[in-house]
């Protein structure tokens, strides 16, 4: 999946290289297909061959907790997610102005590069604890994510990254 993301969106940049031309259609359609191989992959995961991604775990060192404690624990933590996405957005807005950013530039890469720090601290903390293999599964799916993912909304709005 990684070498069809990375073909689909070389292939517009190429095309619009070698001929002088606008490759809208063409990164319009690349969009469009890399969405679809990210929801097949999904599908592929999740659902039918399940089996396959199932991890071994000890589950002797994991709490077990009641449906009440849970859904307090997960109501408690949406909340303090919107608080600090409100908290995120008040801090950004002057710097976003300030730098005469376009609000859909902030949104695609300044905010999306925010929200993947977790994921980038858990692979260094698996690396750190020598498991390698996990800290490089954690990578990769991100970057296959990004690829087929996001790079199909940033494909699909890309006039907001002409100059105005």
């Amino acid at each position: 999946m990684l070498l069809i993301a990375v073909a689909g969106l070389s292939m517009p940049t190429i095309y619009a290289v070698l001929t002088g031309k606008s490759a809208m259609l063409m990164s319009e359609s690349v969009s469009a297909i890399l969405g679809i191989t990210y929801l097949l992959s999904l599908v592929f995961v999740l659902f039918t061959h399940r089996h396959r991604f199932v991890a071994e775990r000890d589950t002797s060192e994991y709490l077990v907790w009641g449906i009440r404690k849970s859904a307090l624990v997960l109501l408690v933590s949406i909340g303090l997610a919107a608080l600090e996405a409100d908290i995120l957005i008040n801090v950004l807005h002057p710097l976003i102005n300030a730098a005469h950013f376009s609000e859909s530039f902030a949104g695609l890469v300044i905010i999306a590069i925010i929200t993947n720090v977790p994921e980038h601290l858990a692979a260094i903390t698996y690396g750190w604890r020598n498991n390698i293999t996990l800290s490089i599964d954690i990578g990769m799916n991100s970057a296959i994510q990004i690829a087929l993912f996001v790079c199909r909304y940033s494909c699909l709005s890309a006039r907001c990254w002409a100059p105005s």
